[in-house]
């Protein structure tokens, strides 16, 4: 049986924890039970199952039987004898879907079990890409969130993370302060996609001459696994005062979630260009459900289909337009190709 990853206080994974309960209401799945009843948590593991069973909507992308995941799975429950052991056990059962957005959360966010974890190569150094932004000014918007700098007539964005807070005013006032720009590089590579997205269609729209769609959002809307519902536009609109110049978008495999979504929008803007490496293919929307003992499971209830209608996000991921390679020799050499390339692609531009 597959092994889940079981995160005890780290202060990183916590941060995406206050970011998940921030930003998603929790919904009861059904009441809390009594703890200690070999009955009960095989009332919780079956509930658990039905769940997943009705409102996933990525079985289309898995070839999971997840029948036979059940008839493996539920056997294990008579051994179950805590909260704690329960969830291991449905974070094993959740596994082979491969879904990165699945976890489960202990009361506080203390222990997050997250059952699939990609394995990706990031194309950033943190410590090499500040060797680049401290001797060109950098400065937050928002601390440890968005910041800029400016590299000759090249405005560089760094959105760390998706903050609920963030401010566009402090983003136009940067670029309107620099008219003369040739181009602009926003890089959310070290963005793992956690937060809100309540601002990407608004950070796109700065770039946007015309209103377009950026993606489409599916979900569940009946019983069979292959039962979709209608694909629901996420529209990017536009503003008199668009910034007609190229956008470099910075990209790679750690990017997920709403990095996956901004970066559909991005790629349907009219001087856009996605650089670096392909994204995570990890872009559910999750929706959360209450266990006993006040524990919560993240659940995807809709995923990403490209603005083309044929094109799914989850597990494939989006390549960019222009691939850099990035290896640890160059990093290890002060070196970071991607952010180099940008800024000369931007200055022939």
């Amino acid at each position: 049986m597959r092994h889940s990853t079981i995160t005890r206080p780290l202060a990183a994974n916590a941060r995406t924890a206050l970011l998940l309960a921030a930003v998603l209401g929790a919904s009861c799945l059904f009441e809390p039970v009594d703890l200690g009843e070999h009955g009960e948590f095989a009332a919780e593991f079956d509930l658990a199952w039905q769940t997943v069973d009705r409102t996933f909507p990525g079985f289309l992308f898995t070839p999971v039987d997840w029948d036979e995941t059940y008839r493996n799975c539920s056997p294990f429950v008579d051994t179950v004898t805590t909260q704690m052991g329960l969830v291991e056990l449905l974070a094993s059962m959740t596994a082979p879907l491969e879904d990165a957005t699945i976890r489960f959360m202990s009361p506080g966010g203390g222990i997050l079990v997250q059952p699939f974890v990609p394995q990706i190569e990031p194309n950033f150094d943190m410590d090499v890409l500040w060797d680049y932004l401290e001797p060109a000014g950098f400065s937050w918007f928002q601390y440890d969130a968005w910041g800029a700098c400016m590299f000759d007539s090249v405005p560089y964005v760094m959105i760390q993370s998706w903050s609920p807070g963030m401010s566009l005013t402090s983003l136009d006032d940067f670029l309107d302060a620099h008219p003369g720009a040739v181009a602009v590089i926003i890089d959310i590579r070290m963005n793992g996609g956690a937060g809100s997205g309540q601002r990407i269609a608004e950070i796109g729209r700065r770039f946007n001459d015309q209103t377009r769609v950026g993606y489409f959002s599916v979900g569940r809307d009946g019983p069979e696994w292959d039962d979709l519902c209608d694909p629901v536009p996420r529209l990017v609109h536009s503003r008199a005062d668009w910034c007609q110049v190229p956008l470099v978008v910075l990209v790679g495999e750690n990017c997920g979630w709403v990095s996956e979504e901004f970066a559909c929008i991005a790629s349907e803007l009219p001087l856009a260009v996605l650089m670096g490496d392909t994204t995570q293919g990890q872009c559910s929307d999750c929706k959360a459900y209450e266990l006993a003992g006040s524990w919560t499971m993240w659940l995807p209830d809709s995923t990403i289909l490209q603005s083309d209608t044929v094109t799914w996000v989850q597990g494939r991921g989006i390549p960019p337009d222009i691939f850099v390679d990035a290896t640890e020799e160059q990093f290890s050499q002060g070196i970071d190709p991607v952010l180099e390339y940008a800024l000369d692609w931007a200055q022939s531009q």
